[in-house]
C-alpha cells in the first residue's frame, strides 16, 4: 500500500509538472498571436518585464552598474518585437512626417506552405489618399530602438532615484534604532 500512494504522488508530480508547461506553452502562444494582431501587448509586456527585473535587481542596476547595458538589451529587444507599435509609440514618427501627409500602418499578413509571414507597412498618406512616402522597416526599428532608450532611461532613472531614496530612509530608522 505505501508503494501505492509514492507512486500516486509520483503520477500526480509529474501530471503538475506537465500541466504547468503546457499552460506556460499555451500563454506563450497566445502572447505572440495577440501581440501580432494588438498593438498595446508587446509594448506592455516589455514594459512590465522592464519593471520587474529593475524592481529584482534593485541595488544592482544602476548607471555605475549595468544599467546602461541593461538599457541597451532592452531597446534593442523591444526594438525588434514592437515594431508596429502603439498610437503613443508612434506619435513621434506622425510628427515627423506630419508636413507630408498621414500615417498610416498596414498589416500584412501572408501564409505560404503553412509558413505565415506578418509585415508592417508604415506609409505616409496625402489627403488625396495617395501613398507620398514609403518608410522603409529598418528606419522604424532604427528610431523605435532610441525610442525606447530614451523612455527607458527615464524610467530607470526614476526607479533608480526611488531606490536611493528607500535604501537611505531604510538607514536612517536603522541608525535611529540605534
Amino acid at each position: 500500500m505505501k508503494t501505492f500512494f509514492r507512486n500516486v504522488k509520483v503520477l500526480l508530480l509529474c501530471l503538475l509538472v506537465i500541466s504547468f508547461y503546457a499552460l506556460t506553452a499555451a500563454g506563450l502562444i497566445y502572447l505572440m498571436i495577440e501581440g501580432t494582431f494588438n498593438q498595446w501587448v508587446w509594448s506592455g509586456v516589455i514594459f512590465l518585464i522592464f519593471i520587474i527585473l529593475v524592481w529584482f535587481l534593485k541595488w544592482r542596476v544602476d548607471w555605475k552598474h549595468g544599467g546602461m547595458l541593461f538599457l541597451v538589451f532592452t531597446s534593442f529587444i523591444g526594438s525588434m518585437l514592437d515594431m508596429r507599435g502603439n498610437p503613443i509609440y508612434n506619435e513621434p514618427i506622425k510628427l515627423f512626417y506630419q508636413s507630408q501627409g498621414k500615417l498610416e500602418i498596414v498589416t500584412q499578413v501572408s501564409t505560404i506552405n503553412g509558413s505565415t509571414g506578418i509585415n508592417y507597412h508604415f506609409n505616409i498618406i496625402n489627403q488625396s489618399g495617395n501613398v507620398v512616402k514609403h518608410i522603409p522597416i529598418i528606419e522604424v526599428i532604427i528610431f523605435r530602438f532610441f525610442e525606447y532608450l530614451i523612455f527607458y532611461s527615464v524610467i530607470l532613472n526614476i526607479m533608480i532615484l526611488t531606490f536611493k531614496l528607500i535604501k537611505r530612509l531604510i538607514n536612517q530608522n536603522s541608525k535611529a534604532e540605534l
